[in-house]
């Protein structure tokens, strides 16, 4: 039977999607055109053989960023399921990372997309919105123990001027502030009332802030009955991971793993200006920036982090450019060819709202038994 050339139909949708999303790469380029001219006045200054570990350093981290799902889910994953390849990990992970950055929402964005994304693997989801919270959880304490550590060597090996002492009080303050909350985060899908209770109460607190911060500008964020739905969904496969823990291990260690080679990126780009025993102040400083980068994506970031470095005795011309340098060629990185994987992933999945493209499902595996007749096949 000969085989019909498949045409790919014509989604509006989807055109405006990617006609929106380029936009956005754009605007984005020109937000922080100016930092992009300062970096690049500045990388001769560096010793670009050690910049160029940037490369194999950025390709384990996203390599990490892969399994961290795959690693859950293997241990899960129907017979059916594809496995998928290294690359196909490093990909899935870029395009995470442009969702993340072209649409900044808390990393809700990035969520959507790995649902959608994960799909084709037989990932449901609730098993993905899990896995980015247990994904989030590995990386929090992971930092949240880098910068204890980091706060006790600068305590014990430096002199700390007033601010530098609040510094260090403040990243302290961070971490068992967020500890807290994973905590807290975690005491409450482990029971069904009290998700009940969230879902009733907390979201109504959760508006009414919301209300009162945006001036009666955006008077809902959150839906009971979702929110309801969503937090049940992560009880159920709470249950299944306390029942059988050693699931949760490896994707728990990829996280640890990921979370070293995202602070490593800064150290190597202060590295390649000479300055390889910053990685402490690092530490800090991404700890103190990444708070305040809550209330504002770009710029709060990274004052916060070069600020947090300065007060620690690191020249504040200095931190400006390991932080300045170092975003720019993540952004780059997350935007150039993160936006061409995610393009090429979208515009090869039929229509949106369909499972996404995975190269693993053009060419399927044959059945394990000869004598499986067609009708199985298809029904499997």
């Amino acid at each position: 039977m000969s085989s019909k050339k498949q045409t790919r139909e014509f989604s509006p949708l989807k055109a405006l999607l990617s006609v929106v999303t380029f936009g956005i790469v754009i605007f984005i380029i020109i937000s922080n055109w100016d930092d992009i001219m300062v970096a690049l006045d500045h990388i001769g200054e560096t010793n670009l053989l050690i910049l160029l570990l940037l490369i194999p350093e950025q390709l384990m981290m996203l390599y990490c960023g892969g399994k961290i799902f795959f690693s859950y889910h293997d241990e899960k994953r129907p017979l059916s399921a594809p496995e998928p390849k290294t690359s196909e990990l490093i990909r899935i992970s870029l395009e995470s990372n442009f969702a993340r950055q072209a649409y900044p929402s808390a990393g809700l964005s990035s969520a959507a997309f790995l649902a959608w994304r994960l799909k084709p693997y037989q990932f449901t989801s609730a098993q993905t919105s899990f896995i980015y919270i247990l994904r989030y959880f590995a990386i929090v304490c992971t930092n949240q123990a880098q910068t204890l550590l980091a706060v006790l060597v600068i305590a014990f090996s430096f002199d700390l001027t007033p601010a530098g002492q609040t510094i260090l009080l403040l990243a302290g303050f961070i971490a068992i502030l967020t500890g807290l909350f994973l905590v807290a985060t975690v005491f409450l899908i482990a029971n069904k009332s009290r998700i009940v209770w969230f879902a009733t109460r907390g979201t109504a607190f959760i508006n009414y802030l919301v209300r009162k911060l945006t001036f009666g500008k955006r008077r809902k964020v959150l839906d009971t009955k979702k929110s309801e739905e969503f937090l049940s969904e992560l009880h159920e496969t709470y249950k299944t991971a306390r029942k059988n823990p050693i699931i949760i291990k490896k994707p728990i260690l990829w996280g640890m793993f990921y979370s070293f080679f995202e602070i490593a990126t800064y150290w190597v780009v202060a590295s390649s200006f000479g300055y390889p025993q910053l990685f402490p102040q690092i530490m800090i400083g991404e700890a103190v920036g990444s708070v305040a980068g809550i209330f504002m994506p770009y710029g709060l970031y990274e004052l916060g982090m070069a600020g947090a470095m300065a007060s620690l005795g690191v020249d504040l011309g200095l931190a400006s450019l390991i932080v300045v340098i170092t975003r720019i060629l993540i952004l780059l990185e997350s935007l150039v060819p993160g936006y061409i994987v995610y393009q090429t992933t979208l515009s090869r999945s039929k229509k949106l709202g369909e499972p996404a493209y995975s190269p693993e499902l053009e060419h399927p595996q044959k059945p394990d038994s000869e004598n499986e007749t067609p009708e199985t096949e298809k029904a499997s």
